[in-house]
């Protein structure tokens, strides 16, 4: 469970914290295993971010039919944002967790397929999430998150 205690009176986190105790699947799916997550808070508002993705670590890793040296992994980066207690947007990234051969699962790296959706990349340093979305005021904003 997120300790909140750092955050001072955060509407988001207690939204967040209330998915858990109501049970919702959704949320506790996202965060919970063979998944891993982040979860951002906008200051002093009730919305929240969470980004969820299969552990590289219990990805199967068959040898690539492109370069047998490349191995690829199957899965998906997705983002749900939470905004007064209603669920607000859902994004899906398909994509592939790549690595050398040679090399340890931690190594891999994260690419989605592309498209006009944004991007997601994961690797040892972190994630970058990048979509475009319209705000209150209909204007198109480029939503960049990044981090470990």
């Amino acid at each position: 469970m997120l300790d909140c205690t750092k955050l001072a009176e955060s509407p988001a986190c207690d939204s967040f914290r209330s998915r858990f105790a109501k049970g919702n699947s959704t949320v506790i799916g996202a965060v919970s295993p063979p998944n891993q997550a982040v979860a951002c808070f906008r200051p002093g508002e009730d919305t929240f971010l969470v980004v969820s993705y299969p552990r590289v670590e219990d990805q199967v890793f068959p040898p690539g039919l492109e370069s047998p040296d490349l191995e690829k992994s199957l899965a998906t980066v997705t983002t749900m944002v939470y905004k007064n207690q209603q669920s607000d947007d859902l994004r899906r990234w398909p994509g592939y967790w790549e690595k050398l051969a040679r090399e340890p699962k931690t190594e891999a790296v994260f690419s989605s397929a592309g498209g006009d959706q944004g991007i997601a990349g994961i690797d040892s340093s972190g994630l970058v999430i990048s979509y475009d979305f319209v705000n209150a005021e209909t204007t198109t904003i480029t939503l960049y998150a990044s981090g470990p």
